[in-house]
């Protein structure tokens, strides 16, 4: 069972190549999204678009906007998400149709082990 099985199924997981790759590729996304001009909306969409695994017609994030993978994500349409949100999407985040975020919103999909065993 690979890193993201694991990690997907809320256990314990190795920060194997696979996800350090994965995480990456979401960090240089996000600082993308977060460095766009306000007139940049297209940008904006664009890189939504490429950052969660699914996102629906007219979502949109402002910056800025941080998330740990972004491919475990998955928004529908006519999604907002306001300003200073964060996304800790190690487990799956599902978020439906015609849903607006506030500011400073956070979602953690999985937390951290807690028992010293």
């Amino acid at each position: 069972m690979t890193g993201r099985d694991l990690q997907l199924k809320g256990l314990l997981y190795p920060l194997d190549d696979e996800l350090w790759q994965a995480h990456l590729h979401s960090k240089s996304i996000t600082r993308q999204l977060n460095a766009t001009l306000e007139t940049e909306m297209d940008k904006r969409k664009a890189l939504v678009q490429e950052l969660f695994a699914e996102a629906g017609e007219n979502a949109y994030v402002e910056p800025p906007f941080y998330c740990d993978y972004g491919r475990n994500t998955k928004v529908g349409k006519n999604f907002y998400c306001n300003y200073d949100c964060v996304f800790l999407d190690c487990g799956e985040i599902r978020i439906g149709d015609n849903v607006m975020l506030g500011p400073k919103v956070a979602l953690y999909a999985v937390g951290h082990a807690i028992d010293p065993e």
